[in-house]
């Protein structure tokens, strides 16, 4: 992908595949290329999916200075609250955000990882669209208030 540095659009969709830690990081290492990319939307499912793959992967948003629109789907995984803590941390860097949509359903999630996202997305001031699906973890009434 590297190749095509003037990429505005980019949709990478991964659905019931071998994918695993490694394979984000490297999905994440070729985006990182993609300097005038606007919109971004990625999907993965599976179990091979856990939350140092996530980890790894969150730090390649931040070359991904003009994205106005991040979509990102991690379903059925063991992404679990560390994976999304640690791409709660990376998000506020992205500060030409306006749409954020993001998809940890049966995820591995508890209310404490939720909450402690939540801080890190209320940094997001610029944030116009939200929508945030994490059905089917292990939240309870706090985490619902994050």
């Amino acid at each position: 992908l590297g190749q095509v540095a003037g990429l505005q659009k980019l949709t990478l969709a991964f659905w019931e595949n071998d994918v695993d830690a490694s394979a984000l990081i490297r999905v994440g290492a070729g985006i990182q290329c993609l300097t005038q990319l606007r919109r971004l939307k990625l999907l993965f499912g599976g179990r091979a999916l856990d939350s140092e793959g996530v980890g790894e992967f969150a730090p390649s948003l931040r070359a991904l200075t003009h994205l106005e629109e991040l979509r990102l789907t991690f379903m059925l995984t063991k992404v679990g609250s560390k994976g999304l803590v640690r791409l709660g941390e990376e998000l506020p860097a992205l500060k030409k955000i306006t749409t954020l949509a993001l998809n940890f359903r049966q995820s591995r999630i508890d209310s404490e990882g939720l909450m402690e996202f939540g801080t890190k997305l209320g940094l997001m001031v610029q944030l116009q669209y939200l929508d945030l699906d994490f059905s089917c973890n292990s939240i309870g009434a706090e985490g619902v208030g994050m």
